[in-house]
C-alpha cells in the first residue's frame, strides 16, 4: 500500500516461522503496515511517530472511498514535475485548511511519486522528497479496501515506540521493525524522525522490549548484524536468526546487494 523504507513485504514467509499467536499483535514502528496486514490478529495496537503516516491510516479506517476518490484526482492530474511540485507545496503548507481526507490523500500521492518512495523531512517539518518521475505509478485501491477490513481491530496510535511498547502485557505479541543500525563502513537509513535513530536508541528500545518480556509478552525483532547489535540482543538472552532480505546498501543500482540481517525472539 505504501512504498516504506524497509518494508517486511518481501520476508513475511520468514517472519511468519517466528511470529507467535496472541490476543493483541502491536507494532511500535508500523510503518507501511505489511505485517499487521498480513497475520490475523484478534486486535492490534499500531504506533508510529509519523503523524502523517498514522493520520492516513485513520483515513482509512473511517473514509476508505472518499481517500480513493481524492486519490484518483491527484493521479490523473498531478503526475508531472510541476502538478508534483504544486502538490507536495499544498501539502507542506496546508495543514490547517486541508481536511483530513485531502491531507491523507497528499501524504499517499507524494508516497508513490517521489523518488523512490522515500518520505524524507526538512528542519521546518515539510516533506522535500523529488519527484521520482515515474510514468504510472500505482494507485492502490485495493490495498486501501483491504486495510479498511482489517482496521476495524486495530488502534492507530501517533506516539513514541516507547509509549506503544510500553502498552503490552500478558498475551501480546510486540513485533519490532526499529530503523537498522547501520553495518561498518556504511550510513544506513535511519533519519525516520528528528534527530535519527542513534546506538542508544536501540539499548533504550532493547530496555523496554525486555521490560514488556517480563510482563508476559512475547517479542520479535528485526535489524542488521551490526556486531554491537548482535552484542546487545546476545546480553539479553534474545534467540537470534539470520534474516536474508533483498535489502539495498547503496542508491546505485549496479552495487546494491542482499544482505544478511537478523530476526530475534524472546
Amino acid at each position: 500500500m505504501f512504498k516504506w523504507a524497509g518494508g517486511k513485504a518481501s520476508i513475511l514467509q520468514t517472519i511468519a516461522q517466528h511470529l507467535p499467536a496472541g490476543k493483541r499483535l502491536i507494532e511500535p514502528f508500523v510503518g507501511g503496515g505489511s505485517v499487521f496486514m498480513n497475520f490475523d490478529y484478534p486486535a492490534y495496537l499500531c504506533g508510529d511517530i509519523n503523524n502523517d503516516l498514522i493520520t492516513t491510516y485513520r483515513v482509512i479506517q473511517s473514509s476508505p472511498d472518499e481517500l480513493i476518490e481524492a486519490l484518483i484526482d491527484l493521479f490523473a492530474t498531478k503526475n508531472t514535475a510541476d502538478g508534483y511540485q504544486a502538490a507536495r507545496q499544498r501539502f507542506n503548507t496546508g495543514k490547517d485548511d486541508l481536511v483530513l481526507v485531502e491531507r491523507a490523500a497528499h501524504f499517499m500521492f507524494i508516497n508513490r511519486h517521489g523518488y523512490n518512495g522515500l518520505i524524507r523531512y526538512n528542519l521546518s517539518g515539510g516533506i522535500n522528497t523529488s519527484y521520482g518521475k515515474y510514468k504510472a505509478p500505482y494507485l492502490p485501491a485495493k490495498e486501501i479496501k483491504a486495510c479498511h477490513a482489517v482496521a476495524a481491530r486495530c488502534e492507530f496510535t501517533h506516539q513514541s515506540f516507547q509509549s506503544s511498547i510500553d502498552c503490552a502485557g500478558p498475551g501480546d505479541v510486540i513485533f519490532c521493525d526499529p530503523p537498522y543500525e547501520p553495518l561498518e563502513g556504511k550510513k544506513g537509513f535511519t533519519t525516520y524522525a528528528p534527530g535519527g535513530f542513534s546506538f542508544e536508541d536501540q539499548q533504550t528500545l532493547m530496555y523496554h522490549l525486555a521490560a514488556a518480556h517480563l510482563r508476559g509478552a512475547a517479542i520479535v525483532i528485526t535489524n542488521s548484524q551490526a556486531p554491537n547489535i548482535v552484542d546487545l540482543y546476545a546480553k539479553h538472552r534474545m534467540t537470534i536468526h539470520d534474516l536474508e532480505a533483498p535489502r539495498s546498501l547503496s542508491c546505485k543500482g549496479d552495487t546494491r546487494q542482499n544482505v544478511s540481517d537478523l530476526i530475534a525472539t524472546l
